[in-house]
């Protein structure tokens, strides 16, 4: 492995496990729709979409290309909507939530061993603006959307529970 990888926080497992407890309370349901903002079904989306295009930039990678990150369709409520109106329930969202976040583990078990130090153009948005614009290890990216930006939606998930 390349010299990054004693850097590698997580190992394929590790990142697959970290979606159990958001797909499981997908599958719970029960969830308020807000007034305002991202509804489960449109955090569910995000997570899944996410996922699939940092798969999408692992493989890509992989095959010798230059891949590019933006997450600009993944962030876009019209685009959210769309997707998750895919569904017919809540849990089978969470099911796609769980299938994104294993292609993601084996796009990102195969990374760790063939190109550690792999970087690509990255372009993150968030509230109506671009937060992230530049070269970025993608290593550093996959594991940082299955902690940090995991637990941001999972929390943001958790506030649309009725009260009790």
């Amino acid at each position: 492995m390349g010299r990054l990888s004693a850097m590698v926080a997580l190992n394929p497992d590790e990142l697959e496990r970290a979606y159990v407890t958001i797909v499981r309370e997908l599958r719970d349901g029960d969830f308020d729709r807000p007034a305002q903002g991202w509804s489960a079904e449109h955090i569910a989306a995000h997570v899944a979409l996410n996922n699939d295009f940092l798969t999408a930039a692992a493989r890509d990678v992989l095959a010798g290309g230059s891949a590019r990150y933006n997450n600009e369709t993944a962030v876009d409520i019209d685009q959210l909507g769309a997707y998750a109106s895919k569904f017919p329930v809540l849990g089978d969202l969470g099911d796609d939530v769980a299938r994104s976040a294993t292609d993601l583990a084996a796009a990102f078990g195969d990374l760790v061993v063939a190109d550690p130090d792999a970087e690509l153009d990255v372009v993150i948005h968030h509230d109506g603006r671009i937060v992230r614009d530049g070269r970025a290890s993608l290593i550093e990216l996959i594991e940082g959307n299955a902690t940090y930006h995991l637990s941001m939606h999972l929390d943001q998930l958790l506030s649309l529970r009725p009260a009790r």
